[in-house]
């Protein structure tokens, strides 16, 4: 008896998440999904104690977070502005307004949680725009969790889990014609994106052309010249904020990395190289996904996000490629999205046979993320324990020894936002005036030599009393040597495991 009711329960269950996907059951999901998030969120707080965040550029939007709202100057980077460092604006504002309310890395933490929770609802979403099956619709929100090392990325502290998003709910809003309410919902994305992540402006663009080429079509120029306005709008008073607080449309952040790593006057050989390397990584963790990514030229969407791809692609060619290895290749997973939308098309298509070998390729994909994921996340908490180890016992000591001195370092996050004391950060990200030495030295020439002379030059100007240098980032570019080699006296007074803390003296 008990078994046959079994078997009719879960008969029914099966046939209800058989059914095409509706209104109403994507409101149940997005509940559903809702509880589930904040209730695990809620568990965590109720069992830890101050987060911590494994990136360490994390804490340049702690800090900056502090200061964006504050009307007194930067403590530790003297006149610098509160955007310098953080490559979004729109969650820098986030965080800075949380902030307001309970304490900053609280704040940052439930705007990470919050992210993760936006992007789960917009896969959820996405899937439902397709018109899949609700149990479709929940594994592909499962695998868009689950692939690669997505969890590490909603949990980075930074703004990835929005960017995914803003980026999964702007192609949910591009293929729902079902939306005739909220034709404002997809300009109103393309004008944020690009304040989420840089690279976003190609795919802002991409949808607002295509957008508003389908309105002028169909209902005429004014209907496309409203989209344009509308994302027109949106953007226009964050480009005012970057430019009345950097001189510039754009994070800082891009042209401080472009031009200390000063990739792009090697040969182009060594830069497709570095390029393909990344890519193959980034392959590596995605498993069978990366394939689906020959579907993309099938819809006309996917086509969009094929020439995003390229033009990704090219512009870390151009500007930098090894970037692409840095923090876990979070840069990359920009294009999961678009993977993750190109099987659900392939879900959705009327023949029974394709339907059939997408939903066994899905089920294939989710078992080798889920097989996967506990070295993953074995990896994320190697990186929450470098904070705990190395980051919290350097400033502790530079707190301790080095109050009010000036430093000069490389790693301007954790020690920028915990120590106090004056610093200068040697590429550019906390300190605007670094960047006109590598932009004059250092990029153009793409060397050690002409690298080490800008941070001369900035080491001269800024006459530090300590130095603190990551050992692997200082065996790369020689950061120590340089400043020995043109008469800095160094004194190796701090050694950790991966930093080291040394007295500066200038020559006479």
């Amino acid at each position: 008896m008990v078994p046959a009711e079994l078997t009719r329960i879960a008969q029914g269950w099966a046939a209800l998440l058989g059914q095409p996907a509706t209104r109403g059951a994507y409101k149940a999901s997005a509940l559903a999904v809702t509880l589930i998030v904040l209730g695990l969120a809620l568990l965590y707080t109720a069992q830890q104690g101050t987060p911590i965040f494994p990136v360490d550029d994390s804490y340049i939007v702690s800090h900056n977070a502090e200061q964006l709202f504050s009307r007194s100057p930067d403590p530790h980077f003297s006149g610098t502005p509160a955007l310098a460092g953080s490559t979004s604006a729109l969650h820098l504002l986030l965080v800075a307004s949380f902030a307001l309310l309970m304490p900053v890395l609280w704040a940052q933490w439930w705007v990470m949680i919050l992210g993760a929770l936006a992007y789960a609802l917009s896969t959820l979403r996405l899937g439902f725009v397709l018109r899949v099956s609700i149990l479709e619709a929940w594994l592909l929100l499962v695998l868009g969790m689950l692939v690669a090392q997505m969890p590490h990325q909603l949990a980075n502290g930074l703004e990835t889990s929005w960017a995914l998003a803003a980026l999964t709910l702007a192609l949910a809003a591009a293929r729902d014609t079902a939306a005739h309410g909220r034709r404002w919902e997809l300009p109103l994305l393309c004008g944020l994106m690009p304040f989420l992540r840089p690279e976003l402006s190609a795919v802002s663009a991409l949808l607002l052309v295509a957008r508003a080429h389908r309105d002028w079509q169909s209902e005429g120029p004014r209907s496309a010249i409203r989209s344009v306005a509308i994302a027109a709008a949106v953007a226009l008073p964050w480009l005012a904020l970057y430019w009345g607080s950097l001189g510039t449309p754009f994070p800082n952040t891009i042209e401080a990395k472009r031009n200390f790593f000063a990739e792009g006057c090697r040969a182009s050989a060594q830069r497709s190289a570095a390029l393909e390397a990344a890519l193959f990584s980034f392959q590596d963790d995605l498993g069978l996904l990366y394939w689906i990514a020959c579907l993309l030229p099938i819809t006309a969407l996917g086509r969009l996000g094929l020439v995003f791809s390229l033009a990704f692609g090219l512009a870390y060619h151009v500007g930098g490629p090894s970037l692409l290895r840095q923090y876990e290749q979070r840069y990359l997973y920009l294009l999961i999205p678009w993977l993750i939308y190109s099987l659900g098309a392939a879900l959705s298509v009327k023949r029974r046979s394709v339907r059939a070998l997408s939903a066994v390729f899905l089920l294939v994909c989710i078992a080798q993320s889920g097989m996967a994921q506990p070295g993953h996340w074995r990896r994320h908490l190697g990186f929450l324990g470098f904070t705990r180890s190395e980051l919290q016992p350097l400033a502790k000591w530079l707190n301790e020894h080095a109050r009010g001195r000036r430093i000069l370092l490389h790693d301007a996050g954790y020690v920028g936002f915990a120590v106090d004391a004056p610093q200068v950060d040697l590429v550019g990200l906390k300190t605007p005036t670094s960047l006109a030495p590598h932009r004059e030295l250092t990029f153009p020439r793409c060397n050690r030599a002409a690298r080490n002379q800008a941070i001369l030059r900035i080491a001269e100007r800024a006459k530090p009393e300590y130095l603190v240098v990551i050992a692997g980032w200082d065996r790369i570019y020689g950061i120590t040597s340089a400043l020995s080699a043109h008469g800095f006296q160094l004194d190796l007074r701090y050694l950790g495991q991966a930093y080291r803390v040394y007295e500066i003296h200038a020559p006479n």
